[in-house]
């Protein structure tokens, strides 16, 4: 296996977009928790990136809800592709920003779930709304199955082997 670079303490780093979005394959300035624009755009430019996937989205933190929105929305306003990992407990938040009518902007909504090759046959996953009628036209329920499909899969090794590159 080959050497590694620790990015424990990196803000940005360099690879290729291996997450199954739009921008699956291009060049991708990773970005560590909420940095300033201008630093994000520089490196971006600099290292001819066509896409910039912020990692860490952690609002509560420290009560940065007006800096991650003011740093999404201008983003999003310069043209470049944008993916946001998040929670599944910011969807509505994320959603009242206004992102959503920007078509370079990539949710990727996060939902943690621990063990999930080990839970039976059985077992379903269900989007639901915030209470009955309320925002969508309903529920979609599927088999865990069905959602851990191997096709939807990617390895940690691809995370991790990808040629990642930190960014100084």
């Amino acid at each position: 296996m080959k050497d590694k670079p620790n990015f424990n303490d990196v803000k940005f780093f360099v690879g290729e977009e291996v997450e199954h979005t739009v921008a699956q394959g291009e060049t991708t300035l990773f970005v560590a928790g909420w940095q300033p624009v201008e630093e994000i755009l520089s490196r971006a430019l600099n290292e001819k990136c066509t896409h910039i996937h912020l990692c860490y989205f952690d609002p509560d933190r420290f009560d940065q809800w007006k800096l991650w929105e003011e740093l999404l929305l201008h983003l999003c306003d310069n043209g470049v592709k944008v993916t946001l990992e998040f929670e599944v407990k910011y969807c509505e938040d994320i959603f009242k920003m206004g992102l959503h009518d920007y078509s370079n902007f990539i949710p990727v909504i996060t939902a943690v779930l621990p063990n999930s090759s080990k839970y039976n046959f059985n077992t379903a996953f269900k989007i639901a709304d915030k209470g009955f009628d309320q925002t969508n036209e309903g529920t979609w329920s599927m088999q865990l199955q069905d959602v851990l499909d191997k096709e939807h899969f990617i390895p940690w090794s691809k995370y991790s082997d990808g040629g990642d590159k930190p960014v100084e």
